[in-house]
């Protein structure tokens, strides 16, 4: 006599969290950031803006006592704070690596430094921004 087969039970699939058939609640919408046609444009601008600013400063740092090449770009005033600034040119510095980490690591003591040449571009930059 030959012996029937078992069933196994196999445990159930997990239900992924906010499918339908879970039941409890409205399904949670995820954000993926894509490759738009509009994503892709505003990243061809600011490179487009990036190597305005670099040419401008000669492909050199804007630190009068630093002689490395430009590798990186900096905003004056920030992109958060005045969106329309973004791609203008004279809201851009041309640093080295180095110095571009430094403003970003102590941003006060960057703006202090350069105070009053920082003051007579935000004057103007702040302007532009409100015009």
């Amino acid at each position: 006599m030959i012996p029937k087969p078992v069933k196994v039970k196999r445990a159930p699939k997990p239900i992924r969290r906010g499918s339908p058939k879970r039941g409890k609640g409205p399904r949670r919408r995820v954000r993926i950031k894509s490759v738009s046609a509009k994503n892709g444009q505003v990243r061809k601008a600011d490179a487009a803006w990036a190597r305005a600013v670099r040419e401008k400063y000669g492909d050199r740092c804007f630190h009068f006592w630093c002689a490395n090449a430009a590798t990186d770009t900096h905003h004056i005033i920030g992109k958060k704070a005045h969106p329309r600034l973004r791609h203008v040119v004279e809201n851009g510095l041309a640093m080295c690596r180095e110095h571009h980490n430094e403003a970003h690591a102590r941003p006060a003591w960057f703006k202090e430094n350069f105070a009053g040449w920082y003051a007579t571009r935000w004057c103007g930059l702040l302007e532009q921004a409100r015009g």
